[in-house]
């Protein structure tokens, strides 16, 4: 019988230790989490197709996420019909530009002058910038699983000096300065420019996400986003 109490003393230590290492890790990872928030590119350019499309999918982002959501439209739609505490609208009239990267570039820039002192984007340490026709399944989990303060969180898809951009989470403070290299030089598309200034950056991949959503300039089905 001593021995057996023994067994069981040491059993017990054992799984404590276990235990606490285990609550430990979990509490220095949430506490080492990023804080998220969401920028949606939208530009409804007077087609009632695309605006209903915008507005599935800013509803899906409120109501399967708890994130804040900031929403810049580029073509001055104010999308009075979505109202929620955690939504942010910032209509633009910005005019035609000769390339989309040089359209959402600006439309960028604009809306993180007009935010830049909002306390809800202060609380932020990272933002996840997404194509605002697009939803991400199950994004809250994938985000949180994800390596915590990386410099980027890219697609799958990445190559030839090419990153393709429907979404993409990005430090906070690094999000100015790449939209200004990007604004700055108008001969290269928004991809080209995001896979250069990521190559001396710390990032991963995240996703895929399934998809049916088609693209808005070549209409392409990126089933795998």
């Amino acid at each position: 019988m001593k021995w057996l109490t023994i067994i069981l003393l040491i059993v017990i230590v054992l799984l404590f230790i276990i235990s606490s290492r285990y609550i430990r890790k979990y509490k220095e990872r949430m506490t080492n989490k990023n804080k998220w928030c969401i920028l949606l590119t939208t530009a409804v350019n007077n087609d009632e197709s695309r605006k209903k499309l915008y507005i599935d999918s800013i509803t899906k982002w409120l109501e399967k996420t708890n994130y804040d959501i900031f929403v810049v439209e580029s073509s001055n739609y104010s999308f009075d019909e979505l109202k929620n505490e955690r939504l942010y609208v910032y209509s633009f009239q910005i005019e035609p530009k000769n390339s989309t990267t040089q359209y959402e570039a600006e439309s960028i820039l604009n809306i993180l002058e007009d935010i830049k002192d909002h306390p809800k984007l202060e609380e932020c340490s990272h933002i996840l910038k997404v194509t605002g026709r697009y939803y991400l399944d199950d994004i809250e989990e994938v985000l949180d699983s994800a390596d915590p303060d990386k410099d980027f969180y890219f697609q799958i898809h990445r190559n030839n000096n090419w990153q393709n951009s429907e979404y993409f989470g990005i430090r906070k403070e690094l999000l100015k300065p790449l939209i200004e290299d990007i604004k700055a030089d108008e001969k290269k598309h928004f991809e080209h420019k995001l896979y250069e200034f990521s190559v001396d950056k710390d990032f991963v991949h995240i996703g895929p996400f399934k998809n049916n959503i088609a693209r808005g300039g070549d209409g392409l089905v990126l089933k795998d986003l």
